[in-house]
């Protein structure tokens, strides 16, 4: 008998992220601000909440802003979270419901929706921490409403009296549907520290 060639599988390439343009980096260079992140996986990037302020009315600003996070915190990638609003006590994005998000009920899987929720909330740390304090999250508590059947809104809200001293701070965490209807309500617990200095 003639052996019959097998087929070799031919690797497919990964998506690579959206390369940031030239002159939109430089903006965000380290001289961008001289107070620096303050969550402890990003140390030594630029001040996350000055890149947003300085992006956001610039053409596509927020789309570079979204990949520039996403890429800080690679895990965050894996959601694709594209950035509507940062600001002090409240955060926006939305991810999409992508196939590499799904389970297989064909809705966004809970982790991933968790995901986008801790990104919300990242966010939201970042613009809110007192200069002088740091934050680290403690624990997150979700409850599972109904299915992620479409694109999701991710939101995260505090209220200001809850970064009056150092301790714990309770962000607010949800995901909405497209049609309003909240799929994922929880708490993600951050510790507030005053930041150690040299």
């Amino acid at each position: 008998m003639v052996p019959v060639p097998v087929p070799v599988p031919v690797p497919v390439p990964m998506p690579m992220p959206m390369p940031m343009p030239v002159a939109v980096a430089r903006q965000v260079s380290h001289k961008a601000s001289p107070r620096r992140l303050l969550m402890g996986n990003l140390t030594g990037m630029p001040d996350t909440y000055a890149v947003y302020r300085r992006l956001r009315d610039l053409p596509a600003g927020r789309r570079v802003f979204s990949v520039f996070f996403a890429q800080a915190a690679p895990y965050f990638w894996s959601v694709r979270p594209r950035v509507r609003d940062v600001g002090p006590n409240h955060t926006e994005l939305t991810i999409r419901k992508r196939r590499a998000v799904q389970n297989h009920l064909g809705t966004v899987h809970a982790i991933a929706v968790c995901n986008g929720l801790e990104a919300a909330m990242g966010l939201l740390a970042e613009a809110t921490t007192p200069i002088g304090r740091r934050w680290i999250p403690r624990g997150m508590k979700v409850d599972y409403l109904a299915k992620s059947t479409t694109d999701l809104l991710c939101t995260a809200v505090t209220d200001p009296q809850d970064w009056v001293a150092p301790g714990d701070v309770d962000v607010r965490v949800e995901a909405r549907r497209t049609d309003g209807t909240v799929v994922v309500r929880g708490v993600i617990t951050i510790y507030v520290s005053e930041k150690q200095t040299a």
